[in-house]
């Protein structure tokens, strides 16, 4: 049985219309008349699970919403992006491209997540951040403030990319790391542990830095344990 049907109540993007969802019965927060956000078509929602679009939020393009994930306020989430598990997208982020949201993974404020990237687990995206490429953030990690992870860089355990800080090319930030200020990691290096970097330190090369560190200055290639 399908859980909504499209309305007559339309909107317009990218010079075509969209529909506001109407619930058809009974799931999770959801009432049966409830009236949702905006789909281009149906395949833009599944009928299946506790997935909704509530608010001003639109998907559309070939995007899909499924299994549990929701999309609320003015989020928008079109081109081949796909949100599912237990993820939430909402407040004024944007999921384009052929992104993926799954988990419990949280993509909120004015935050963008684009091209390839993956966000999982408990990741938390919010500020004005963006996460593109092929770049993935997963497990407990946050990106937020105005900072960027892209390339192919990864980002997890508890590890923290804030204010204008930048993650890109292989690059690994992992454990309670915390980058910050206008500092870049790049290349293929590896930061872990308690380390913090900050201000406008580069890290590149081979570099692998775990510990206590503060490092407020440039590094390439060095091994700190």
């Amino acid at each position: 049985m399908k859980k909504y049907k499209l309305t007559d109540i339309t909107d317009w993007v990218s010079g075509k219309p969209i529909y506001r969802i109407q619930a058809l019965r009974d799931f999770s927060d959801v009432k049966a008349g409830d009236f949702g956000g905006f789909v281009e078509t149906e395949n833009n929602l599944s009928h299946s699970g506790k997935c909704w679009i509530y608010d001003d939020a639109y998907v559309y393009d070939n995007a899909l919403v499924c299994k549990n994930a929701t999309v609320s306020d003015y989020a928008k989430v079109h081109d081949n992006a796909k949100i599912s598990g237990n993820a939430r997208v909402f407040e004024n982020a944007e999921i384009t491209d052929s992104a993926l949201i799954f988990g419990n993974a949280c993509v909120y404020d004015f935050a963008q997540v684009c091209e390839n990237a993956v966000i999982y687990g408990n990741a938390d995206i919010y500020g004005d951040s963006i996460v593109h490429g092929y770049a993935q953030v997963y497990d407990n990690a946050e990106v937020y403030g105005t900072s960027g992870v892209c390339g192919n860089s990864h980002v997890f355990g508890n590890a923290q990319i804030f204010d204008s800080a930048e993650v890109r090319g292989h690059a690994s930030v992992f454990g309670n790391a915390c980058i910050y200020g206008e500092a870049e990691i790049f290349d293929n290096a590896k930061i872990s542990g308690e380390v913090e970097v900050f201000e406008e330190a580069f890290i590149s090369g081979n570099t692998v830095i775990s510990g206590n560190e503060k490092i407020d200055y440039d590094i390439n290639e060095e091994i700190f344990e």
